[in-house]
């Protein structure tokens, strides 16, 4: 298999909505004969982020408008 090949094949994408999720996989050193394995995850999200300091003055209703507007949303 190619390094890149190798790459993805470690490489999980999830989407949902304008969320992102991506985990990587990646094996450890083998210490006593054992294969231990982390995961890191990297989230991210196509929109900009609503600052906390405008959200807490906004109803539950407006924060929801303004999140839909940070992701280019119409009506």
């Amino acid at each position: 298999m190619s390094v890149l090949g190798r790459i993805m094949a470690d490489t999980m994408l999830r989407s949902r909505d304008h969320e992102h999720v991506m985990v990587k996989f990646i094996e450890l050193p083998e210490p006593d004969g054992s294969r231990p394995w982390a995961l890191v995850l990297h989230e991210f999200s196509n929109s900009i982020p609503l600052p906390y300091k405008i959200a807490r003055r906004l109803t539950a209703g407006q924060v929801e408008v303004a999140k839909g507007l940070l992701r280019n949303l119409s009506n």
